[in-house]
């Protein structure tokens, strides 16, 4: 058996401490682990195992995933340990989207406790899954607070103020919640009704540190109708009027003109953001109006000053 040498808080063979001797900046606490890949044959017990290919070093087996994006993660870069999100969005059937997320913790002591993907308003969620390992039992100084083992506790879910959110409980509310702790991946998944668009996901630790956000890809936000009347005090329809739907900044997005009898529609308005609707006309005048836009509104009424 070859000497061993002890480089970066790892032992190491010779092959990698020259390796690290050659490449200082990759030999560090963020190459701490390796793979390969089995082949598993049987369905049932006694199974049979063989290696295909050689061992992948460096890389966690999050990298085999084919098709997938993978978002590292650095809450203190350079002190601090790493982890990853890995993303993969499929089109299984028309009109229907299927978002898969694993969460790895690779070496981060502090624990990830909340994962929280951004929903585009008017987009559905439904198939909701979430899948952990599961963790050993509790025995005499294990290291768990009390000796009890850590919970295998399902996380929590909710879909609110624009996300779809799971958590497990908080290190005050349980030492030995469900965490992702070192070395662990977890998964989570939905389908929508949407297809995807850049969005953010928002990491929460379990010990310390204030939640990180990395860009991934979730339910793009549908498109909806604006519709209403445009009147005069009297309550008359005012043709031809022009109503124009805006952004926060100022962008034009939508624009409608008003029947004979004074009402509008105007179509294909992402929702999901805070608009500006403003009408103008020959003879009147108008108040801008400023609202949220979540679903179809049928009732944004004008009345000339």
């Amino acid at each position: 058996m070859g000497a061993t040498y002890y480089a970066e808080g790892q032992y190491v063979t010779p092959h990698e401490y020259a390796w690290c001797q050659a490449n200082p900046t990759q030999c560090n606490m963020y190459n701490n682990v390796s793979y390969r890949q089995y082949s598993v044959t049987n369905t049932a017990s006694p199974f049979s195992f063989s290696a295909v290919g050689a061992t992948v070093r460096q890389k966690s087996a999050l990298s085999a995933w084919t098709g997938a994006t993978i978002v590292e993660l650095k809450p203190v870069a350079g002190t601090d340990g790493v982890a990853f999100v890995a993303y993969k969005v499929t089109n299984p059937s028309a009109g229907v989207w299927h978002y898969e997320y694993a969460v790895y913790n690779q070496n981060l002591d502090r624990a990830i406790q909340l994962f929280s993907v951004a929903v585009g308003g008017g987009a559905s969620v439904s198939n909701v899954g979430f899948h952990a390992p599961v963790q050993h039992p509790g025995w005499a100084n294990d290291g768990t607070f009390n000796s009890l083992g850590y919970s295998n506790a399902v996380w929590a879910q909710s879909q609110a103020g624009g996300a779809m959110t799971w958590n497990s409980e908080t290190f005050a509310q349980n030492q030995n919640a469900n965490a992702i702790r070192w070395g662990t991946l977890y998964n989570f998944r939905f389908d929508s009704n949407r297809p995807p668009t850049t969005a953010n996901a928002t990491i929460g630790f379990f010990k310390t540190g204030s939640p990180m956000v990395v860009q991934i890809q979730g339910p793009s936000a549908a498109n909806v109708s604006v519709s209403g009347r445009v009147t005069t005090a009297g309550g008359r329809g005012v043709t031809n009027a022009t109503v124009t739907i805006e952004t926060a900044g100022g962008a034009v997005i939508g624009t409608g003109i008003a029947t004979r009898n004074g009402y509008y529609v105007i179509n294909n308005i992402p929702a999901g953001a805070t608009y500006t609707i403003r009408v103008s006309a020959k003879r009147f005048t108008f108040a801008p109006v400023t609202m949220p836009v979540s679903d179809n509104v049928a009732n944004a009424n004008f009345v000339a000053n």
